[in-house]
């Protein structure tokens, strides 16, 4: 696809690839390097840019969400006074270890100081949570920030940048979006896989975050009975456990199930990463599963091929219906976890029958669990939630853009969507910041503020809160 964008004041015209991130094009492209390549998933602020004079991180937008934008990189700094005076009280508080981070910093911080000048304390905290330090120097980038700030003043420089820079205060309309939120699906430790932080901290960084709740997510194990430690160690959010029907549960094993639900659990996902389609998907394409285990397996594990819910005949196995029933009479919600199309819809139709009322198909955009968006049109008519999740745009499962999700979430209605995040892999960072993320690039792509508190408050609470 060719695009048409203006960078630092110079037009470009580059014929793009498809999924090529904006970051991309900017360092290999254009040769502009001093926008760094962190995280690669929108969390750490290294590759902060300027987009039609609004901070983004350019690692998760598009090239071609660019055509026809204006861009400001770091290099710009030679042509900006106030630029300079802020790169000079960096270097003066040596607030730069390894420097990576610090082209970021500028982008955002003197953007936030044309808007707000006499911003501090908390506020301005706030605004830099965007922006990591991995060598821990945000003490010294905060100094360098109020020295700035003295030396603004001193030498009276205009407030008029040589830039149009426009801020839109972006930062605090997420966060309060996001008082009194539910996240609906991530993941915490211990758990099997590698997780980027443990329950604890995770109920602490929504809490911080002024969520109302949250619900824990393991894919081999139950969480429920771990919700009353994590709550006397964090009190003030609400808790919840799930349970999969996973291998270590049994796989659909009723038993499990009901130990599960009188334990606490909410929702109760049909089989997910041990789930035959799972399975075979990944066999398929080999190499591009970031949860793949490593090294040799035990025989019984290298000769599992998954859960099916359908027998040979296509019917439902009996172990299902008694777990349906099990869900019907707790009233919990019923997730459809990894199961191929066909499954989910004997599954659901079953369900409804035994008069389930909390049905949900989470991440049906990423592509080992892809449901056509006219069969999502048709599922939620039968009343089916879809969630939809931060981590199917990230580089890891890159199966969606932002305003692909936008769109649909525009055409299903807000009422039918749930947002979350289905986050915490090492690679990944904080939790709750990607739920920040998450909601601002909705923002950004034309979601009203109403239908992302109905898809971060009403839904998840109507879906997973008892009634």
């Amino acid at each position: 696809m060719k695009i048409t964008l203006t960078v630092n004041g110079r037009l470009h015209t580059i014929d793009c690839e498809n999924g090529e991130s904006l970051l991309d094009l900017i360092r290999n492209r254009i040769s502009l390097t001093g926008t760094k390549k962190g995280c690669g998933e929108g969390y750490c602020g290294a590759c902060t840019i300027l987009l039609d004079g609004k901070p983004v991180n350019s690692c998760i937008v598009l090239a071609s969400e660019a055509d026809g934008a204006d861009i400001v990189t770091i290099e710009a700094v030679e042509n900006n006074e106030k630029w300079k005076i802020f790169q000079e009280k960096l270097v003066e508080n040596s607030a730069a270890q390894c420097g990576f981070c610090i082209p970021g910093m500028i982008m955002n911080v003197v953007t936030i100081l044309d808007e707000t000048p006499s911003i501090s304390g908390d506020d301005l905290k706030r605004e830099l949570s965007g922006n990591l330090c991995r060598c821990g120097s945000h003490p010294k980038v905060l100094k360098s920030i109020l020295d700035y700030q003295a030396a603004l003043k001193e030498k009276a420089v205009d407030n008029v940048s040589k830039i149009n820079f426009r801020r839109f205060n972006t930062m605090s309309v997420e966060r309060e979006l996001m008082k009194g939120a539910v996240e609906f699906h991530t993941h915490s430790g211990p758990d099997l896989f590698p997780r980027y932080c443990d329950h604890a901290e995770l109920a602490r960084q929504y809490l911080e975050a002024g969520f109302k709740g949250l619900f824990i997510k393991s894919h081999t194990w139950g969480s429920a009975d771990r919700v009353p430690f994590i709550k006397e160690l964090v009190p003030g959010i609400d808790i919840f456990g799930t349970m999969v029907c996973s291998y270590a549960n049994g796989g659909l094993n009723p038993f499990a199930v009901e130990a599960g639900i009188k334990f606490g659990s909410r929702i109760i996902y049909m089989p997910a990463a041990d789930s035959f389609h799972h399975k075979d998907f990944f066999a398929k394409n080999a190499g591009v599963n970031p949860q793949a285990a490593s090294g040799k397996q035990p025989a019984f594990k290298e000769n599992a091929k998954g859960i099916k819910v359908l027998d040979d005949n296509g019917k439902l196995v009996a172990p299902v219906y008694d777990i349906l029933d099990l869900i019907a009479e707790a009233n919990v919600c019923l997730s459809m976890g990894h199961l191929s199309i066909p499954e989910q819809q004997a599954v659901i139709d079953e369900a409804k029958k035994k008069g389930i009322k909390k049905i949900v198909i989470d991440h049906p955009n990423v592509k080992f669990c892809e449901i056509p968006f006219e069969t999502q049109q048709e599922l939620v008519k039968k009343g089916v939630v879809m969630v939809y999740l931060f981590a199917e745009m990230t580089p890891s499962f890159y199966s969606i853009s932002p305003s692909e999700m936008a769109r649909r979430i525009k055409a299903l209605g807000a009422e039918n969507v749930i947002m979350a995040t289905d986050v915490g892999q090492p690679g990944n960072n904080a939790n709750a910041e990607a739920f920040r993320v998450f909601v601002r690039l909705m923002l950004d792509n034309g979601i009203d503020p109403k239908d992302i508190e109905t898809m971060i408050k009403t839904n998840p609470i109507r879906m997973g809160y008892p009634d």
